[in-house]
């Protein structure tokens, strides 16, 4: 039941390349600003919302066993993560990494920009299962090539829907 709300956390004047804004049990998440770290917002437990944050750019890590992510759930039950209207830019990795095994994540109304890696990518491992996952009105514009949205793994997803997302790229869907 954590309230993480109105912080600044900027990397700037230390390595810039390391750090995480922060790991939640549980909770709500909002009014944010992230920038200048290796990883962002890393949810995790029994649900709440993540919503109205700023964050980026996300930097390389100098830990090379390390992923950067500016939003990546890190498993759950339900109730789901509520991860809605967001700006995410400029960074390494992905935007959102979520979908695990038995995990709910609803997200809408984000707008995410100039990523390296994939922009939304789903379901975390091979062998999940019990996913639920559902993205409405977001705008995804990756770096030119990458798609908007990937799943990697080949989980069992119980449930998935896509609608009305617009994705501006140039690669192959």
């Amino acid at each position: 039941g954590s309230l993480v709300d109105s912080n600044v956390a900027d990397n700037s004047d230390g390595d810039g390349v390391s750090g995480e804004f922060l790991i939640a049990w549980s909770g709500t998440i909002t009014h944010n600003i992230v920038k200048n770290m290796s990883n962002g917002i890393l949810p995790m437990g029994s649900g709440g919302e993540v919503a109205f944050n700023n964050i980026g750019p996300i930097t390389t890590s100098f830990d090379v066993s390390s992923h950067e992510n500016a939003i990546e759930t890190l498993g759950g039950t339900s109730p789901a993560w509520k991860i809605h209207d967001n700006v995410i830019h400029d960074g390494t990795g992905e935007s959102m990494m979520l979908g695990n095994t038995g995990e709910t994540d609803i997200v809408w109304n984000n707008v995410t920009w100039n990523w390296t890696g994939n922009a939304m990518h789903f379901a975390q491992n091979s062998g999940q299962t019990g996913i639920t996952l559902t993205y409405w009105n977001n705008i995804i514009i990756p770096n030119a090539g990458n798609n908007c949205f990937v799943e990697v793994f080949s989980p069992t997803i119980t449930t998935f829907t896509e609608q009305n997302n617009h994705c501006i790229t140039t690669a192959a869907m």
